[in-house]
């Protein structure tokens, strides 16, 4: 069988890997995907709530690029939806909780100041959900909800004739190609670019670029089910609380907690239920089940930059990785960015 050969190639498929591959694909790339059918590591894509969202409500700041981002993430998704007609995105106003007067007065000044006057309704209102223990509300306008399994799921159709399943140990740089291969040795495939999108357990990136400088957190969280609630929007007030329409109405994503410990083996704790649960009753005066109790560790750095681009000693071979918390907004920026780097490096 001959080996296939692409263009582009992505190690890795959560919202990174998939942003690269789609971004890629777009240019008319010919891409492929290498998927690890054993990777069992509960990384953040494949249990994140996906809430996308340019403001740093708890610290009251801007995500970098908050603006630019947002636009690609909108562009990205809308052009998913549009190839597959599977919906993977919704718009919906952030809502952060005002607790006190000054915190209100806090929000109206925030809002008037350049650049988030773009992010913000410069009005907030009262709470009008009679099973909430909330008081005022502010709300972030440019934000939504990645679906994301819906997002990777129509990822994958797009790309699927292009997937390989392979849990990769070595690469080879021969005649121009990067050559991806198996623990047995079985050569998976070639490529003219590779880019390594693994997440929290980085193997290969480490190889080439050396210590990542992480900070990995472990996030937890809840799925559950709240009759009679009817909340339509999300809203932030310490965590999350935010309607799951997948699973049906009246439920909902709580979290997500962080934590720096437990990194080894990722497991949902007692203490992450207990912080969670005890929040949730402090905000809802109904009675909840929960449904399911999930973990994931976000790929973070110390110093909270991403780390993107193209090594500068191994040709053809780059990075997208360290996307944190916010790699639903940021993964489409930065893939895009990271082909317009490749770019300009061919025409020089």
């Amino acid at each position: 069988m001959n080996t296939p050969t692409y263009d582009l190639a992505v190690v890795g498929f959560g919202f990174a890997g998939a942003a690269v591959a789609l971004q890629a694909h777009r240019r008319g790339l010919h891409v492929g995907v290498v998927l690890d059918p054993h990777g069992n590591f509960p990384v953040a894509s494949q249990v994140a709530s996906g809430l996308i969202n340019p403001l740093v409500l708890k610290r009251r700041r801007m995500v970098s690029d908050a603006k630019l981002a947002w636009e690609h993430a909108v562009d990205l998704f809308a052009w998913l939806e549009h190839t597959t007609r599977a919906q993977v995105f919704e718009t919906t106003p952030v809502a952060e909780h005002l607790a006190t007067v000054q915190d209100d007065l806090d929000w109206n000044l925030l809002a008037e100041r350049p650049g988030f006057a773009e992010l913000l309704n410069s009005t907030t209102e009262a709470n009008q959900n009679k099973y909430l223990k909330l008081n005022r509300l502010g709300f972030v306008r440019t934000s939504g909800r990645l679906l994301p399994l819906d997002y990777l799921e129509a990822a994958r159709s797009v790309l699927e004739r292009s997937i390989a399943l392979g849990t990769v140990q070595t690469l080879a740089h021969n005649n121009g190609f990067w050559e991806v291969f198996e623990a047995s040795g079985r050569l998976v495939l070639r490529t003219q670019k590779l880019v390594l999108c693994e997440g929290p357990r980085a193997p290969l990136t480490e190889t080439f670029w050396g210590d990542l400088d992480w900070a990995l957190v472990r996030g937890e969280g809840l799925d559950v089910h709240i009759p009679g609630l009817g909340l339509n929007r999300p809203i932030h007030a310490r965590h999350f609380l935010l309607p799951d329409r997948a699973k049906g109405p009246d439920h909902y994503k709580v979290g997500a907690t962080y934590a720096w410990d437990g990194l080894e083996d990722p497991q949902p704790t007692q203490a992450g239920r207990e912080e969670l649960e005890t929040w949730l009753k402090s905000v809802v005066l109904l009675p909840y089940e929960v449904m399911n109790h999930w973990c994931g560790v976000r790929p973070a750095r110390k110093s909270r930059e991403v780390l993107m681009g193209w090594h500068p000693e191994h040709p053809g071979l780059g990075v997208l990785n360290g996307l944190g918390s916010r790699g639903g907004l940021l993964a489409p920026l930065k893939a895009h960015q990271l082909l317009v780097a490749m770019s300009a490096e061919l025409d020089r």
